[in-house]
């Protein structure tokens, strides 16, 4: 009955955080080769397949916060892998703090702990800003030049135009872009607009 079935999603989630402990462990120690070896391509995908795999069971049990975070780390990972994005020891470096973020909030997750909204945010905008490859002293505009604005006290504000064009393979790896846009809107005010140009009748 529906005690049975809370027995067995408990023992689920106990075997889940006891993999999630190993899957850490590797991440931490992969990254810290990874610092004193940047050309370690081995690390870098184990350390991709241990998020991709701690994303995986976090989507299964419906822990949003986890996967929202996990799927930010996991996009950086993937581009370094492609070498869309170069492996250097700055990058490394933010790795490392999102890995004590994913960390943590894994640990909360496991004992029941609600963390603030806007836990691990600065983190996350640091993995995304490398995925961008556009840093907040210059933003990017849709024609590549540096743009700003007054906001209402006079003050500047930084705006940017960020074309997201994923693969056509995006869903192969079980990928969900919606995460990494919410990821992106909570650092501001934000405007979406899809270009269905590309898409196919139904």
């Amino acid at each position: 009955g529906a005690q049975r079935d809370m027995v067995d999603l408990s023992q689920f989630q106990q075997t889940y955080f006891e993999e999630c402990a190993e899957l850490l462990a590797e991440i931490e120690s992969r990254l810290i080769d990874l610092s004193s070896n940047l050309g370690d391509h081995d690390g870098l995908n184990a350390v991709f397949r241990a998020v991709h795999s701690i994303k995986g069971g976090a989507g299964a049990f419906g822990f949003e916060q986890l996967v929202r975070f996990s799927h930010v780390f996991e996009t950086l990972m993937e581009a370094m892998r492609s070498q869309k994005v170069p492996v250097t020891r700055q990058g490394v470096d933010v790795l490392i703090r999102a890995s004590d973020v994913l960390s943590g909030i894994v640990e909360s997750v496991r004992v029941g702990a609600e963390l603030p909204s806007e836990y691990g945010h600065e983190v996350a905008a640091e993995l995304m800003e490398l995925c961008i490859g556009s840093g907040t002293d210059h933003p990017v505009s849709s024609k590549g030049n540096a743009t700003s604005a007054a906001g209402p006290q006079g003050k500047t504000e930084n705006r940017f135009h960020v074309v997201f064009a994923p693969h056509a393979d995006l869903f192969k790896n079980a990928n969900e872009p919606l995460y990494l846009l919410r990821e992106l809107c909570a650092l501001g005010q934000a405007r979406v607009e899809v270009d269905e140009s590309g898409l196919p009748d139904l």
